[in-house]
């Protein structure tokens, strides 16, 4: 697999927690397909793959990597993201 290194740099975003389950078959455990998706300007790009590292208020920080491809509306830009600091 190559992945294409992206320069690290600071941008406005806003993270909507809105996790994607799916239950095949309802045979359960279910599978989290993503945990989040990130708003952000339409300015601005991020390639799938991308590793996210999110600063909340009050300085907590939360590591994400990118799945699927980032898609673009009118008004933002969005992607969705699966958390990468918690087993």
């Amino acid at each position: 697999m190559f992945v294409e290194k992206e320069e690290k740099k600071q941008i406005k975003c806003r993270l909507c927690r809105s996790p994607k389950i799916v239950v095949k078959n309802g045979v359960l455990p279910a599978k989290i397909l993503y945990d989040a998706v990130l708003l952000f300007c339409k300015e601005d790009v991020i390639k799938a793959g991308s590793n996210i590292e999110i600063e909340k208020e009050g300085g907590e920080n939360i590591v994400f990597k990118s799945v699927g491809e980032m898609v673009s509306y009118s008004t933002h830009n969005e992607i969705a993201l699966k958390r990468e600091d918690i087993a």
